[in-house]
């Protein structure tokens, strides 16, 4: 018994160092390579099918902009994940490493009502970015 347990906590190790390693590779190929440079990343699919900003279009330019510390270019991309980025990395590393039980006290459940205020977030953040008018064009990745 005491074994299989150790065998599983050796299996969510390895499981949480290999995404540590992919998420590193990733973000490392994410700095030395300017998505905003057409060829390397592919473009938006919602975008191209139907000409509207998803929430996430201007996300991996804006995430190389905040690596290499251009915050207001940042901001000016993808403004939702310029904001949370931080929050959000710090919250999924503290998860991460409280399923390899690195960390003994797992991390504090949110509330239902937060999954609805992020959905709403989003769904708000996805109308208002593709109206056109002043200030909601701000939204627009530009």
């Amino acid at each position: 018994m005491l074994q299989q347990a150790f065998a599983s906590l050796k299996l969510k190790r390895i499981v949480a160092g290999t995404i540590c390693l992919i998420t590193a590779g990733g973000l490392y190929l994410l700095y030395v390579r300017n998505p905003a440079v057409p060829g390397f990343f592919p473009p938006c699919p919602f975008l191209l099918l139907t000409g509207l900003y998803c929430p996430g279009c201007g996300a991996l330019r804006t995430l190389h902009e905040l690596m290499h510390f251009h915050f207001v270019h940042a901001l000016q991309l993808n403004a939702l994940v310029a904001i949370a980025a931080a929050p959000l990395g710090a919250y999924l590393a503290y998860w991460l490493l409280s399923f390899a039980a690195i960390v003994q006290r797992p991390s504090p459940p949110l509330p239902g009502s937060a999954y609805y205020a992020v959905l709403l977030l989003l769904l708000a953040f996805w109308l208002l970015r593709n109206f056109p008018w002043y200030p909601f064009s701000l939204l627009a990745p530009h």
